[in-house]
């Protein structure tokens, strides 16, 4: 077994067959995936398994190589209580899934949705068998697919564009070679996340945001661009600024996680800059704080007062009264 700080690579074939079913099954079947592996009876027991456990934002991925078993949830395991969504990816040689009541052959280059929060058994007949795995946090995934639950035991057909892409963009990932560098980590998320919520049926907003992902997007250029324009309103708010531009709430929401902020902070850092501006001022120097803070759209002094010192380290009135210059 081979383990950097990021993926492990293990093949049974470089160990003795009943100490390979015991590490499959200990070590990565139930401590990765929650899953009981169980090799089935003469039917050539073969595991190559590549698993990226860390930088994928709470999410895990295998890609295993070959087949003669089956994987359960068992009753026991439930236990554990995690509820993650696993997709599992069919690349080669059709496999049998089976929960909730339902069982249907998995297509070559097809993939489906299980949950960890039931009883669920898949099973790859045989040793040649190239498969996809990646468990999902529910948490992370829920925002963009809420509907997760209904898309489970769903089969998504291999004609399914968003399903290629990802199994693409995941190939390459499970080739790379070590650990993401930190500024890629989030990137690598997004795009596999986005990947998945197109493919299962996320929210048409979700889909709208993983489609203009990594691109500046006009909407939010013009989003931005309609705040600092109305930036000294008080009134100016999420409601106001999604009816003025035909979208709701939770897109601009996403729009702007897409970013790693918030409409809020937007807002707040753009005042907050400008009343920096206005402080540092000499000919503003008979201006009251309070005012140049109503003027810039602060409504609640206390808020104020606090915001600003938490984002320059020093209170309005030592800015203005040492003229110091400071990185807004």
């Amino acid at each position: 077994m081979q383990q950097n700080s990021d993926i492990i690579r293990y093949s049974t074939e470089n160990s003795l067959e009943r100490d390979g079913v015991a590490i499959v099954r200990g070590q990565f079947g139930r401590s990765v995936f929650g899953l009981d592996i169980e090799p089935l009876p003469d039917a050539g027991f073969r595991s190559a398994m590549t698993i990226r456990i860390r930088s994928l934002g709470g999410a895990s991925m295998s890609l295993n190589v070959g087949g003669g078993m089956r994987a359960w949830r068992t009753p026991e395991l439930l236990a554990d209580g995690r509820d993650d969504l696993v997709m599992i990816m069919n690349l080669q040689s059709p496999s049998l899934v089976t929960q909730r009541g339902q069982q249907f052959v998995l297509d070559e280059r097809a993939a489906t949705l299980v949950t960890l929060g039931e009883i669920a058994v898949v099973t790859w007949p045989t040793p040649d068998h190239r498969i996809l795995m990646l468990n999902l946090p529910r948490a992370a995934i829920g925002p963009l697919v809420p509907n997760a639950d209904d898309a489970v035991m769903r089969p998504i057909p291999p004609g399914c564009d968003a399903l290629r892409l990802l199994i693409n963009y995941a190939g390459i990932l499970q080739n790379t070679g070590g650990p993401l560098r930190p500024e890629f980590q989030r990137i690598v998320v997004d795009h596999i996340y986005d990947l998945v919520a197109a493919a299962v049926g996320g929210t048409r907003d979700a889909i709208e945001v993983a489609r203009g992902r990594g691109i500046p997007a006009a909407r939010l250029s013009a989003i931005k661009s309609d705040i600092l324009g109305n930036l000294l309103s008080r009134n100016l708010s999420i409601e106001v600024v999604c009816d003025r531009h035909g979208i709701t709430p939770r897109y601009l929401r996403m729009l702007f996680a897409g970013e790693q902020t918030t409409f809020s902070d937007f807002v707040t850092g753009r005042r907050l800059a400008l009343v920096l501006r206005k402080l540092r001022n000499p000919a503003r120097a008979g201006h009251t704080i309070s005012a140049i803070a109503y003027e810039c759209g602060f409504g609640d002094l206390s808020y104020f007062n606090r915001v600003f010192r938490r984002q320059f380290g020093m209170t309005p009135s030592e800015v203005r009264a040492q003229g110091v210059a400071i990185k807004g």
